[in-house]
């Protein structure tokens, strides 16, 4: 579906402000149209809406994608919008910046924060300063398990990886696949420093062989057809591979608080695996 310059940058806005709020107690909306204290309908570009105990704060965002400066003119119709929709805040952002004469006058409206998003060849110049940028996938696979048992037997048919173990009667069934997961996940930058020890990280796929041995804590057991048969330990040779995919940073942006003079946010337009993408890293 076509979508205007001005509801692609709206959606850009968005995009960064719900990456910023991901883990607050905010929601972030867009094209949103709220009532006026007059009756009428207002459209809004994007709705901040936060919550804190039983009081709720809202913040609506002015999206300007123009190729000129914002003037004066823009400031006071905001200023306007943001009385007559009865809401707490204003942050008007524009891509092109704003004339002399607005930020003067913005002075006069403490509710309202101006921003800017504008491409940063600076920041692209530090970025690409690292040897290598590229996104690593990890993916681990074993083929090969040994049990330690309390006896040696015929072990049943129906004992698969899968099959719940306990401790005791009315402990939570486990498996020993979800404590080869815990492991990995637990020891995730100490398997990275043994992936790495010994390669460059230039060479775009590494595999090594990771050993995982672990004697149980206490005897478990698995049943099977109303027969225990009791585990002590097991053992499971795990494949590990790293893949580096490069990437290509094609622009990088500054979501900027001019109000505060401060950057919130850096924006990277990236290409990897012929794909666009866009990295949003909070900086405040």
């Amino acid at each position: 579906m076509f979508m205007s310059k001005g509801k692609v940058f709206e959606s850009f806005v968005d995009s960064i402000e719900k990456i910023l709020n991901s883990d607050s107690s905010t929601t972030v909306e867009k094209n949103i149209h709220l009532p006026t204290k007059n009756g009428s309908i207002r459209q809004i570009d994007v709705l901040l809406t936060h919550q804190s105990g039983r009081h709720i704060f809202k913040t609506i965002i002015e999206c300007k994608d123009w190729k000129r400066k914002v003037d004066i003119k823009v400031i006071e119709e905001f200023a306007s919008k943001i009385k007559a929709v009865e809401v707490d805040k204003g942050i008007l952002i524009s891509k092109s910046g704003f004339t002399s004469g607005l930020l003067r006058e913005a002075k006069q409206y403490p509710f309202i924060s101006l921003y800017t998003i504008e491409e940063v060849d600076k920041a692209k110049e530090e970025i690409l300063d690292f040897s290598h940028v590229g996104v690593i996938k990890i993916v681990h696979t074993s083929n090969d398990w040994t049990v330690r048992f309390v006896k040696k037997k015929e072990i049943n048919n129906g004992m698969k990886l899968k099959t719940k173990l306990k401790f005791h009667e009315d402990d939570v069934p486990f498996d020993i696949t979800e404590i080869t997961q815990s492991f990995l996940q637990i020891n995730k930058d100490l398997i990275m420093d043994l992936i790495l020890k010994d390669n460059k990280i230039a060479a775009w796929k590494i595999n090594k062989k990771i050993i995982f041995d672990i004697d149980l804590p206490a005897i478990a057991f698995f049943e099977e057809n109303q027969i225990k048969t009791y585990v002590t330990g097991f053992r499971s040779v795990i494949e590990t591979t790293l893949d580096i995919h490069p990437v290509l940073i094609d622009a990088v942006y500054k979501y900027q608080n001019l109000t505060q003079d401060e950057t919130v946010a850096l924006v990277l337009n990236l290409t990897m695996d012929e794909k666009t993408h866009k990295l949003i890293l909070e900086t405040s």
